[in-house]
Order: structure tokens, then C-alpha cells, then sequence
């Protein structure tokens, strides 16, 4: 069973104040979250779900069919109910493939390729670093693996707490992760050149990937490049993204091209593919 798991809840007043410039205000994660509940649907039936992580008070569009996950999110910001919202997810399933993950993203296909590894857990990571990239994290989970899954999820929670202030503020999900992974000896990482990249710990296996590989891939940041200065976007997109594309990915300055890619996937013309 597929459980896709977006997290997504409303800012308050403080977390816009504290993260100007970081996250996009004028970007509709809430039309995203639909969007990308749409496209799931599209490609997923039967056991498979949607399920949508948030706080008690978010309130969604009744055509949604998605269940809720809700925790108590009251006096923590966006990164500290994110990781919250993760730790309680690996604690509630014990026998699913869980794909935790924001809402800025669009499902182009069947996401089952994406567990093809023997693998635990799965942390994607920026290439040719040892950081941590959050955009998504997959959880193989079994009543036999269960235990250490949320040992690991327990561990970064707490190191939250650790960070510095501002670091909590913002990107405390991707460091607080980064930092697990050293404390349990897989970062640095080792022999990362041997495919795919599997490494054991906590009596759990863990798979590495890069961003831009393993079926998920961001829209290609140069040919946005290409468009910005633009007095409007052409009527016909450059090629945009990678033909073997599971889970598409809109992370910064991509999501300005967001609804427009979206248009053409409903379409199916695929004018804006990357071809390689």
C-alpha cells in the first residue's frame, strides 16, 4: 500500500514575519495541495491513498476526498509541526510505503517504481553533499522495521531542539535529518559511488539518492532561467522535465511556471518534456 503524505498547514502572522524571502507568500500551496491530490488519484487506486498531514484548525476544500492526518500543532512553527507531523505519521502505519513530502509537487505516474530498492528508509540528498535534501523521504515500513523507523524519526525530532533558533526557524527539517544521519555513523557517507547507495543502521536499512534521479525529479532550473525577463511566458515552454519523471518537484523559483505545467500535463501534450 501507497500512502502519499503531504504536509501542509496555514502560517500564522509570526512565520510570515520570520521567513521573508523563503517561503514564496504570493504561491497557492493550498490549490498546489489539490492539484497534487488530483494528479495522485490519477495514477494510484484500490488500497492506495492520499492523506493530508496538518494541525487541528486547517480547514480544506470539501471536494477533497483525502483523509487528515491531524496533530496538535499549537505554539510550534511550519518546521517544527512538519517533523512532528513525520514522526507521528511512522508511528501510526506499521505495513505501508509512505512517501512523506510538501504539496508543491505533481505526480506524473505510478509511484511504486520509487521503492524498487531493499530499503527502510530513503533520504534524498543534493548532489555530491552530504546534505540532506527534505523534498521528499520514503518509509518502507513493516511490523518487523517499525520499531527502528520511529527510533530514527524520534532521534531527529529531538535533535530539533537542539538547533539554533533561527535554524528551527527555517530548514531545521533538513539539518535536524542531516545530523541524525552523522549521530548514527552514515554521514559522511561512504562508498556513495556503489549503486544504489544502501547503508545499515539502527538494524534498518537506509538508501540514499540524489535529487534529479530515482524517478524524482525538480523542473530544469536553467530553462526557467531561460524565461525570467520575459514579458510573458510563450505560448509553447521549452522542454522542461525528464521524460522518466515519477514525482515532479517545484521547489524555489519553479514554482512560478507551477499551474502553467500543470495545464499542459491535463492536456497530455507533453510540449514541455525533457527529452534525454
Amino acid at each position: 500500500m501507497i500512502i502519499l503524505c503531504p504536509f501542509y498547514r496555514d502560517l500564522n502572522k509570526h512565520e510570515k514575519r520570520i521567513t521573508p524571502g523563503k517561503i514564496d507568500t504570493t504561491f497557492r500551496y493550498k490549490r498546489a495541495l489539490s492539484i497534487l491530490e488530483e494528479s495522485f488519484n490519477r495514477h494510484h487506486s484500490g488500497i492506495d491513498k492520499f492523506l493530508i498531514c496538518t494541525d487541528n484548525t486547517t480547514q480544506f476544500n470539501t471536494q477533497s476526498t483525502a483523509k487528515k492526518h491531524r496533530i496538535d500543532c499549537k505554539g510550534k512553527n511550519l518546521m517544527e509541526s512538519l517533523i512532528h507531523s513525520n514522526t507521528s505519521i511512522v508511528e501510526q502505519y506499521d505495513n505501508a510505503m509512505l512517501i512523506l513530502c510538501g504539496s508543491d509537487h505533481i505526480i506524473l505516474k505510478n509511484l511504486a517504481p520509487l521503492f524498487k530498492d531493499s530499503f527502510d528508509i530513503a533520504i534524498m540528498m543534493r548532489r555530491n553533499t552530504d546534505k540532506v535534501n527534505n523534498a521528499v523521504v520514503l518509509v518502507n515500513s513493516t511490523p518487523t522495521n517499525t520499531a527502528s523507523i520511529q527510533e530514527f524519526f524520534n532521534l531527529r525530532q529531538r535533535i530539533y531542539y537542539e538547533l539554533k533558533e533561527r535554524t528551527r526557524d527555517w530548514g531545521g527539517d533538513q539539518e535536524s535529518l542531516r545530523i541524525a544521519l552523522q549521530q548514527i555513523g552514515l554521514l559522511p557517507e561512504k562508498d556513495s559511488w556503489k549503486l544504489p547507495r544502501l547503508h545499515n543502521a539502527l538494524g534498518i536499512t537506509f538508501k540514499f539518492f540524489d535529487y534529479d534521479s530515482n524517478g524524482i525529479y525538480g523542473v530544469n532550473k536553467q530553462r526557467i532561467k531561460m524565461l525570467q525577463g520575459l514579458p510573458a511566458l510563450p505560448n509553447q515552454l521549452p522542454p522542461l522535465y525528464n521524460r522518466s519523471t515519477l514525482f515532479l518537484d517545484f521547489k524555489g523559483e519553479r514554482k512560478q511556471i507551477f499551474n502553467r505545467v500543470y495545464e499542459d500535463i491535463r492536456s497530455n501534450s507533453g510540449l514541455y518534456r525533457l527529452k534525454r
